[in-house]
């Protein structure tokens, strides 16, 4: 009876053992799919205003694929968007993207250990481990598949910074799309306009965006093609420090599409 007792305990802790060297081990899970809409990652990491609470609908052409890869001096740990090719051959063109950007080992390991500084100075450059994750949240699934990648950076004393891009695939033609073929030409002052109007009121309003401030000619002229969209709304994001302090949260303004339907191309 205690030869088998200690047998079953030897092989508990074996488990054990392998279990944690399997996690130390660097990996490459290019190929792990799972359906995982909610973004829960993101809940665990940063609070992000409410962008991650909307749309939880399981999306069947939509899948998350991920990547992950440990080493002593970074971690790199991504969830990206997949489209599946057996509803549109076109979403190779999408899936193409995704893997040349962001899934080149190569590529992700520079970028995490070289990248770009933030327009502030909160002394991230004194790392001595970094974290990179990567995230999305889908706004529209129409025929414009709209998509927010999240990224964030994860440095030593619970210091982060996050940036943001967006993806806008035109499912129709087969092609990303971006300002310019959403809004009117010479139409960027007049957009600019409207979003500081509302940046304004916002300032004027809610706390999170008390210490905010508007944009610029230049500012926006940089960050215009990062927007997501749906019916009612296009939404643009900012990285840290563009629009508000990092200690804010704020990173969006969101203007109603009814507000600038002057602003618009005709897409019919």
């Amino acid at each position: 009876m205690r030869k088998k007792a200690f047998f079953i305990v030897s092989m508990i802790i074996l488990v054990v053992l392998l279990g944690s060297y399997k996690k130390e081990k660097s990996v490459l899970l290019a190929d792990s799919i799972d359906n995982r809409y909610d973004n829960q990652a993101i809940h665990t990491t940063v609070n992000l205003e409410s962008f991650i609470e909307d749309n939880k609908t399981n999306i069947d052409r939509i899948k998350t694929k991920s990547f992950y890869k440990k080493e002593d001096d970074y971690v790199i740990d991504y969830k990206y968007p997949y489209l599946d090719t057996s509803f549109n051959s076109s979403f190779k063109v999408f899936n193409d993207f995704l893997s040349k950007k962001y899934l080149s080992e190569d590529i992700s390991v520079r970028g995490t250990l070289n990248e770009h500084q933030l327009e502030c100075n909160v002394g991230y450059h004194s790392s001595e481990r970094h974290k990179r994750l990567i995230d999305y949240k889908v706004y529209s699934n129409e025929d414009i598949i709209s998509i927010l990648i999240y990224k964030g950076n994860h440095y030593k004393n619970d210091q982060y910074s996050y940036m943001f891009q967006t993806l806008n695939f035109d499912t129709i033609h087969g092609k990303f799309i971006s300002y310019k073929d959403i809004f009117r030409d010479n139409s960027k002052l007049d957009v600019l306009k409207v979003i500081n109007h509302t940046l304004k009121g916002q300032i004027n309003s809610e706390s999170a965006y008390e210490e905010c401030w508007e944009l610029t000619v230049d500012t926006f002229s940089k960050y215009k093609n990062n927007f997501v969209m749906n019916n009612e709304a296009i939404k643009f994001y900012f990285d840290d420090c563009i629009i508000c302090p990092v200690y804010s949260g704020s990173y969006s303004i969101e203007i109603p599409k009814i507000k600038i339907l002057d602003l618009l191309k005709d897409r019919s």
